[in-house]
């Protein structure tokens, strides 16, 4: 363990580079954090990783199996996406695969997905708990577990258990073991799905302003919103979903038949494709340290985004 790389990348380096003026991995690449409330200067090598993300922490299994598949993906996807930039076209047969296999996994890999998985589970471990051992009913079976285990908790005891338990004051902490199972579950799961939908490549025009990515690279856009909690899914009629491949060319897809399997994006598409990447990220990652976005039908730019997050020590 001690000689394998320890940092891995959930938004592939090869990808990152896409978005710096270079097109390599020197290249500059501007990272702004919403949670931090602030911008810097980094490079795709030094960007959207993190220590062990993909280590496998089983004694029968290769701990760095997984990552080593992922940058098998990411070899074949690099190839593909190459070609669509230089031909901006669609890939087809075994090709195709490869790009909605980099798009699944786009979706699914990234932190923001780990933590909405954990947050559930917290949630309804929670709620569950409250059932099971709050009131008298509870009580019995904390007894029981307690004897169960050769302990004899006395009512004290008991109450504060209770007292924790109803309190929510401690987290469920899911093995990452668990997450990287359900990311792999995930990725057969939304391929069909991906499958399903109708796809295009859109184009910068010339002139324009530049595409962003972010740790949330794969956006996808209810129009009109749905109604109430509900949360548009990869098999819901009148979504769009777009991941940008480049600082010049998106992918884009939907359910319904596009209008073409090619688009030009004037300023407002880019930066309406802009606001959807960071809207639902963390971290936005750009070519330029100023990158448009837009509010209520104008276009601002980058600074004015970080001057309207809210402040990180309220």
């Amino acid at each position: 363990m001690n000689n394998q790389p320890r940092n891995h990348h959930y938004v592939p380096k090869f990808y990152l580079e896409r978005f710096t003026l270079s097109g390599a991995d020197g290249g500059q690449l501007f990272v702004l954090d919403k949670q931090q409330r602030k911008k810097w200067s980094s490079t795709p090598r030094k960007t959207a990783r993190a220590n062990n993300f993909y280590t496998v922490e089983l004694d029968n299994l290769d701990p760095m199996g997984i990552e080593k598949s992922l940058a098998d993906v990411e070899g074949m996807s690099a190839v593909v996406i190459r070609d669509i930039i230089s031909q901006k076209k669609l890939p087809t047969g075994d090709d195709f695969g490869v790009l909605l296999n980099f798009v699944a996994l786009s979706t699914v890999r990234v932190p923001s997905v780990r933590s909405t998985h954990s947050q559930f589970i917290d949630q309804v471990a929670k709620k569950l708990s409250h059932l099971a051992f709050l009131g008298p009913d509870g009580a019995e079976r904390l007894w029981d577990l307690s004897k169960l285990e050769g302990k004899s908790l006395s009512d004290e005891e008991i109450l504060e258990l209770q007292a924790f338990v109803e309190s929510n004051d401690y987290d469920i902490d899911l093995e990452k073991n668990w997450h990287i199972q359900t990311m792999i579950e995930s990725v057969n799961v939304l391929l069909p799905a991906l499958a399903s939908r109708h796809w295009a490549i859109w184009t910068a025009a010339d002139g324009t302003t530049d595409l962003v990515t972010s740790d949330r690279p794969v956006a996808l856009w209810a129009s009109p919103p749905l109604p109430g909690p509900l949360s548009p899914n990869f098999a819901t009629p009148n979504t769009l979903l777009t991941i940008p491949l480049s600082r010049r060319v998106l992918l884009a897809s939907q359910l319904e038949e596009m209008p073409s399997e090619s688009y030009i994006m004037d300023s407002q598409d880019i930066a309406l494709m802009n606001t959807l990447r960071a809207m639902f990220s963390n971290q936005i990652y750009s070519a330029q340290e100023n990158w448009a976005w837009t509010v209520d039908g104008e276009i601002l730019n980058s600074q004015a985004f970080l001057d309207r997050l809210p402040s990180a020590n309220p």
